[in-house]
């Protein structure tokens, strides 16, 4: 199968996060209906009241005068502040989806990381030998070391210009921070990339015990724990206790397939059995 269409097949985690985008907008939606129909009831008490009429004080209309200004100011607020930030969070909350990092749920989460860590790696290698080239050519000034980054490392004279400008502490090239960030993100990297090789290695099972079912779906990324009914309450606290959540869309108790979400299974599954 080709990569093109690996990556249009339809998959559970790729349909999850379409749902939760759609449901935020659907709430945006809803609240900008709730505001723009607010705005409208206030416009139709305003038409009531002539332009510029001021509040006749002692006149029979005055009571009624300014609850018609009340219902105005509140109906106003919703439509304008409260609905209108419900709306604008939910619309954020859509446009985030899918933009916070890669997920060990994404099927391409691997490959994903593979190329951080790939990208990761060459700019450390790049960082370490535009060092190297900068200690041996800057004592003979910032034009020579300059011309030796473009030379050597084919980097463009803006660039090499750019990282040969003293920083704060009158240090020139990549600075010794940044070489070391880089580096515990590329370990960060290939610690995710070694967790989620052996959670691909998990084989998927299914066992049905007495009272409930227990099974591990691969493409789900989730334990699932299955009861034909609400658990009692001690097993609820069991569940929960070991990192177990309800999931309503999967009608399951689940948990991030892991070595510490398998380990915590097999605690639960230990005392349900005993």
């Amino acid at each position: 199968m080709s990569d093109e269409k690996k990556t249009k097949t339809p998959n559970r985690y790729q349909e999850r996060q379409d749902a939760r985008r759609q449901r935020y907008l659907d709430l945006a939606a809803a609240n900008r209906e709730k505001g723009n129909a607010a705005y409208s009831r206030a416009q139709g008490i305003l038409s009531h009241i002539p332009a510029g009429q001021p509040i006749l004080i002692g006149h029979h209309s005055e009571r009624r005068h300014r609850g018609a200004i009340a219902r105005v100011d509140r109906l106003l607020d919703v439509a304008f502040g409260e609905t209108a930030s419900k709306a604008d969070y939910f619309e954020s909350r859509a446009a985030a989806v899918g933009n916070a990092g890669i997920s060990s749920d994404d099927p391409t989460a691997l490959e994903q990381l593979q190329e951080k860590l790939n990208e990761r790696t060459r700019d450390q290698e790049d960082m370490k030998k535009a060092n190297a080239v900068i200690r041996r050519h800057l004592k003979k000034g910032p034009d020579a070391a300059t011309k030796a980054l473009i030379d050597e490392l084919g980097m463009t004279e803006k660039k090499a210009r750019y990282i040969l400008e003293p920083d704060c502490f009158g240090g020139v090239g990549y600075a010794k921070y940044r070489l070391s960030n880089n580096s515990a993100e590329i370990r960060r990297l290939q610690k995710r990339i070694d967790d989620l090789k052996k959670r691909d290695s998990v084989e998927e099972v299914r066992e049905e015990h007495e009272g409930f079912t227990y099974l591990t779906d691969k493409e789900d990324n989730r334990i699932h724990f299955i009861f034909p009914g609400k658990p009692d309450d001690e097993t609820r606290a069991l569940l929960k206790g070991n990192g177990f959540k309800w999931s309503p869309t999967r009608g399951a108790w689940v948990r991030q397939i892991s070595n510490a979400g398998l380990y915590a299974a097999s605690r639960v599954k230990a005392a349900l059995t005993k």
